[in-house]
């Protein structure tokens, strides 16, 4: 017999092999069809579902962008109807809530701790120098327009020859007055004559003049300087009411984190900017002594590259101050809390020595508080009655004859 091998020479196949071969071309039950396609990177484990038909996929996502994105506006607009449009009823979003929510929270972070925006002023500057302040306001009326974007918000100030802000529209002649020292939360920045808590407060106590003495910028340091230079004027009749917030610590010892916030520009001409001062307290043998730095770092040689003083010192220094002012008048004399945490140490502090703390502070969960954004945080109207609403009721608790019932 021939014999041949190989594939060409017809060598039958293995019957087992072809049982093998067909078994494992059979699909197995448990794993379900398969396909000689290779699995496909968008998803479908078979590679058929978006394989063909990428589109598909692409238009997938676009919807749920599309939703995200109107979820998100949807979300900025109820916090932004909540928690700002509640809180000043003038301001208008005319753009995107979502995006006036995120340059609200940069202007916040970012904005200067004494004024951001672009300020105009007319009909000229108010800020001077002072020698004994260190810097003041000039007699006057003047309106301010701050600008930030597209918005712009205008208000006007009339400041008496006496040094204060308007409270009233008339002149009185009463006997007892309310002497209100403080920054620009009493001046009432970035509101109308008629809008700050010191004329709310005359309206309501018609049988004394109130008198505001705040200043953009000003601490407790400036109000002792301010109420020893008029001490001869107050009588046991009247009532001094100093303004505290907790931000006043690094105003009282001009702390260089706080000059570093100060610039020239047109609000102080170049060639008057080396007579802006700001005075400091410090403690030396646990005396109270003054001095003065400049207003701006560039005329202060190296005030602002020296480290912050602690804050205990600056809690230590702020309580001497005020406990100097109550020693500086026979007039009956108090506290006006107006910013700061329910623990505050100078609050405590004073209380624990028999000093008056008026707690005045808005609640912003209460919608008692508004501010002047998106130019910057001073309080706005709102928060300008409630002021005046709690300052009010503290002064009406101390049962002071002078100032008359309540109108």
């Amino acid at each position: 017999m021939l014999r041949t091998s190989g594939k060409d020479a017809g060598e039958l196949p293995d019957p087992g092999r072809i049982g093998r071969a067909k078994a494992a071309e059979m699909p197995d039950p448990d794993r379900g069809q398969e396909t000689d396609v290779a699995p496909h990177a968008w998803g479908s484990a078979s590679g058929t579902v978006f394989r063909h038909r990428p589109y598909k996929y692409f238009a997938f996502y676009c919807i749920m962008v599309v939703l995200a994105a109107a979820l998100v506006e949807i979300g900025s607009t109820i916090i932004a109807y909540q928690h700002i449009r509640l809180r000043n009823p003038d301001m208008t979003i005319n753009r995107s809530s979502t995006v006036y929510l995120v340059k609200h929270l940069i202007n916040s972070l970012t904005a200067g701790a004494y004024l951001s925006g672009k300020l105009k002023v007319e009909p000229r500057s108010p800020f001077i120098p002072d020698d004994l302040l260190g810097y003041s306001f000039a007699t006057g009326s003047y309106r301010f327009t701050i600008k930030r974007g597209d918005q712009q918000r205008r208000f006007s100030a009339e400041i008496k020859p006496n040094g204060a802000r308007a409270t009233s529209y008339q002149n009185f002649t009463v006997k007892s007055k309310i002497y209100i020292f403080g920054d620009s939360f009493v001046f009432g920045w970035c509101n109308n004559d008629e809008q700050t808590f010191p004329w709310m407060l005359q309206s309501r106590l018609p049988r004394s003049e109130v008198v505001n003495l705040g200043r953009n910028g000003y601490g407790n340091i400036h109000s002792l300087l301010q109420l020893r230079s008029m001490a001869s004027t107050i009588s046991a009749d009247d009532v001094v009411i100093f303004a505290y917030a907790d931000y006043f610590n690094v105003r009282n010892v001009a702390a260089p984190s706080w000059i570093s916030t100060y610039g020239i520009d047109a609000l102080y001409e170049e060639n008057e900017a080396k007579k802006f001062m700001h005075p400091y307290a410090d403690l030396i043998n646990s005396e109270l002594k003054i001095g003065y730095t400049s207003l701006f770092c560039k005329y202060s040689q190296d005030w602002c590259s020296r480290p912050d003083a602690e804050i205990g010192y600056m809690h230590e220094v702020t309580e001497h101050i005020i406990l100097a002012a109550r020693e500086t008048t026979p007039a009956k004399f108090m506290v006006a809390y107006m910013q700061g945490p329910d623990d505050d140490q100078v609050v405590s502090s004073l209380r624990q020595k028999n000093i008056s703390v008026l707690d005045i502070r808005p609640r912003p969960d209460q919608y008692e508080h508004d501010e002047c954004q998106p130019f910057d945080s001073h309080p706005g109207p709102l928060s300008q009655y409630y002021f005046a609403k709690k300052l009010a009721r503290g002064l009406s608790d101390k049962d002071i004859p002078a100032l008359g019932s309540l109108e």
